[in-house]
């Protein structure tokens, strides 16, 4: 055993063999060390003894505590910490890269594409944080490090916790007492007499990104009073006196995050950085963005700390199959209970995987309605790997029962079959979000997986009391069964999640999203559903302002009803960085774009996320519509006839299939296709809609008639959209009657209006100028007029999509 180093205490010294001094700053020093139990090179950081006193000491316990939970991609974890005598210590891994500090010494700033970078990635770790509550208080050019080609935020270790994001700290308070670095302090941190929110870290960041564009601090000056003059009483300079490439929106949004007062700054870092990277929407931007393994090469090492489970089982080894590994699929965990009613607690634990799975640099996740379809299976690992087009298979079992749980999971080779790790998880409770909670994240941890490419944001988790989580993970369960019924229950069961908790932000977008699929699937009223769906989304984005089920719930009310597709576009980027393994994001947003006329992009950002969830009927039927918008008929066929083969019983599977038939001027076979629709649905008034068109485009226009006044007759008892009387008299040639239909359908809110601009079936009136009005009335004036089918051959793109 090696003697301690002075001012080393001994018992840190038995754990760690401490060498060389590699940094100081006014509040801690950090040593290279080596961590002796786990054979790991390590850097342990010392706060400074002077700053040791009883409230600093249970303030960084309870935060070290919250701080070393903190699994993100972008955030450097801590592998341990304590208290030795006077000595305040935390242990995080010792990267090599350097810190930006290093990268900012050449001067004159970085590259645009390094400072987005940049933004993207530590913005998304300060946000992330701030959804547990805590402030970083430090966020300066050396507590971010640099790792094969990705920036990481260190140093939690200072932070402090707050009430809720935003929201003032509460007992964590020290006033009197000033943490942190006064070149990228706060106003507010300056005085030290404040209670400090995450607007605290917004400005400090707003100062890092400011010197990482321009080569210099916001106020150079070295004297500490000049600093802090400076800070709280004079405006930066302009960011464009330096630089002249940096986009306007990137400047402006400097300046509001640098605003002397809190309240004047961005409601949340994620907002921020919403304005911040907004250049980046353009077509090829876009891509880049979406395109998977198109950055840098990136390492990741998620080690921790066991917490309140016991954890068993091996390691990866070196050239280890998840080493090239891309893709992983979570099959659904096994209800080892005997009680099927506990199958949602198993489903909880697979979707907790998921979205921790989700936070690992470039790696696709598949989604839950792929790996459904694989309960029970018997199908050997290659197989299921190729259906999957997954390189590692999960495998987990799951054993609630009243005296405690067990996790189980393996980790499966999906190539050879071979298992690559065993690990399992007890908890003495019969608990039901802190077992699935701590199980998926230590799961995870202890894969070690090597990942290249697009570092990810990590999931945030809603907490809640278990009987509501109960509820609500019930509802999702009903929710998956994609039926009118399975839909009904989700409702209820959610409503009565929100009920025990009203800040269930979760719970809140679930019900959100129900009211959303009564208008745009089972055809209910759209106002008071449209009315309800806002107020559970105000709830949810309430209780948690940066949830990206409730940003994407959000989108979908800015698109359908107000026709705002600029600030849907905003919330859908918002929901993507949140929640960065969901296909539904992605396919919104295609849709949005879709109804713009963008269809190249539409198509991308469909197919990526088809990629995210490839088992999936309705993500496989986005892409078809998006394509039928498209005028690429044939490939939409194909899509189509996927999406039946995976849910030959789903109605709108069909009733997709009679309208593109009916695109292809094959009346005869869209009228099969429609007939199916309304034996599967029970006469929905969309099959009969569809069925009706496609009889007269076959030269019936009396079983069309006859089918509308069905329509008209079901309107007594149920809202009939008035989008589809119209797709009806403009196959009869009714053009008066069809423009009515479509007024009333602008004046209604139809969810499905607009769509008016690209879809094939309004081919026949689009040229009125009424109809142009209506357009101009929901901002598509501009889209331009729809041009013939494309044929499959011609597009060059059908194999890439199949």
């Amino acid at each position: 055993m090696s003697e301690s180093r002075p001012g080393i205490p001994a018992k840190l010294s038995e754990r760690y063999d401490i060498r060389e001094e590699i940094g100081a700053g006014g509040m801690a020093v950090v040593f290279d060390a080596w961590d002796r139990r786990h054979e790991r090179a390590v850097a342990v950081k010392l706060i400074r003894p002077e700053l040791t006193s009883k409230a600093m000491v249970e303030r960084f316990e309870r935060e070290i505590a919250v701080a070393a939970r903190l699994v993100h991609p972008h955030v450097v974890p801590v592998f341990d910490s304590g208290v030795e005598g006077e000595t305040m210590y935390f242990v995080m891994p010792r990267l090599t890269g350097g810190t930006l500090r290093d990268r900012l010494k050449a001067g004159g700033g970085l590259p645009l594409a390094e400072v987005r970078r940049l933004a993207e990635q530590i913005g998304g770790a300060l946000d992330y944080a701030h959804g547990f509550g805590l402030i970083h208080r430090d966020v300066k050019p050396e507590n971010i490090l640099y790792a094969s080609g990705s920036f990481l935020l260190a140093d939690f270790g200072v932070a402090r916790g707050g009430s809720a994001p935003g929201l003032a700290s509460g007992s964590a308070s020290t006033t009197g007492a000033f943490l942190g670095t006064p070149s990228y302090a706060s106003p507010e941190q300056l005085y030290a007499d404040r209670e400090l929110t995450t607007a605290s870290d917004q400005y400090s960041f707003a100062c890092v990104l400011f010197e990482a564009l321009t080569g210099q601090k916001p106020f150079p000056t070295q004297n500490v009073v000049e600093i802090v003059v400076a800070h709280t009483t004079e405006p930066p300079p302009e960011v464009s006196t330096f630089r002249a490439d940096v986009p306007p929106v990137m400047e402006a949004a400097l300046k509001r995050a640098l605003a002397k007062q809190p309240d004047d700054r961005f409601p949340s870092v994620a907002a921020f950085l919403e304005v911040f990277l907004a250049n980046l929407e353009t077509t090829a931007a876009l891509r880049q963005v979406w395109t998977p393994r198109t950055r840098a090469a990136a390492v990741l090492l998620l080690v921790g700390s066991l917490g309140a489970g016991l954890f068993v089982g091996g390691r990866l080894k070196d050239g280890d199959p998840a080493d090239r590994a891309r893709s992983i699929a979570v099959l659904p965990c096994r209800n080892l209970s005997g009680d099927p009613a506990q199958d949602y607690f198993s489903d909880g634990v697979t979707e907790q995987i998921i979205a921790q799975l989700s936070a690992l640099p470039d790696l696709h996740v598949i989604n839950m309605l792929s790996v459904m379809r694989f309960r029970g299976t018997t199908k050997e690992a290659r197989e299921i790997g190729r259906e999957l087009d997954a390189d590692l298979l999960v495998l987990c079992t799951a054993n609630r029962q009243p005296e405690g749980v067990r996790i189980g999971a393996q980790v499966v080779d999906a190539a050879s079959g071979n298992v690559l790790m065993t690990r399992d998880y007890t908890d003495s409770t019969s608990g039901i979000l802190k077992p699935q909670l701590d199980a998926s994240m230590h799961i995870v941890q202890a894969l070690s997986v090597t990942m290249r490419g697009t570092q990810r944001p990590g999931p945030t988790t809603t907490i809640t009391q278990d009987s509501a989580y109960s509820l609500y993970m019930r509802g999702r369960h009903a929710w998956h069964r994609s039926t009118l019924d399975g839909l009904e229950s989700a409702g209820q069961l959610l409503r009565q999640a929100v009920q025990q908790d009203p800040n269930f932000a979760l719970a809140w977008a679930g019900v959100a999203d129900v009211h959303l699929s009564f208008v745009g699937r089972w055809m209910a009223p759209p106002t008071p559903q449209y009315t309800a769906a806002e107020a559970a989304v105000a709830s949810a984005l309430r209780a948690q302002p940066s949830l990206g089920e409730a940003l994407a719930a959000r989108a979908r009310l800015r698109h359908r009803r107000d026709w705002n597709f600029e600030g849907a576009a905003q919330d859908l980027r918002a929901a993507r960085r949140a929640t960065p393994s969901a296909w539904q994001p992605y396919l919104d947003y295609a849709k949005l774009m879709s109804v713009q006329a963008r269809h190249e992009d539409a198509i991308t950002l469909a197919s990526t996320g088809l990629r995210l969830d490839p088992l999936n009927a309705l993500n496989v039927l986005g892409l078809a519509e998006i394509l039928y918008h498209a005028r690429r008929f044939d490939d939409a066929l194909v899509q189509v006839d996927r999406a039946i083969e995976l849910e030959p019983e789903f109605a709108f599977n069909q009733l997709w299939r009679a309208m593109i038939l009916i695109s292809l001027a094959r009346p005869e076979d869209a009228a099969r296709a429609a007939l199916r629709a309304t034996q599967l649905a029970g006469r929905h008034p969309g099959m009969l809609a569809i069925l009706a068109r496609a009889e007269a485009d076959a030269g019936r226009p009396e079983m069309a008639r006859e089918l509308l006044r069905e329509m008209r007759r079901a309107s007594a008892v149920a809202y009939v959209p008035p989008t589809l009387e119209a797709v009806v008299h403009i196959g009869l040639g009714d053009r008066d009657a069809a423009v009515d239909a479509l007024t009333r359908a602008v004046g209604e809110r139809d969810w499905f209006i607009s769509e008016l601009a690209v879809h094939p079936l309004a081919d026949g009136v689009r040229d009125d100028p009424r109809v142009r009005a209506l357009l101009t009335q929901m901002g598509l004036e501009r889209v331009p007029t729809p041009g013939p089918a494309v044929p499959a051959a011609a597009s060059g793109r059908r194999s890439a999509i199949e």
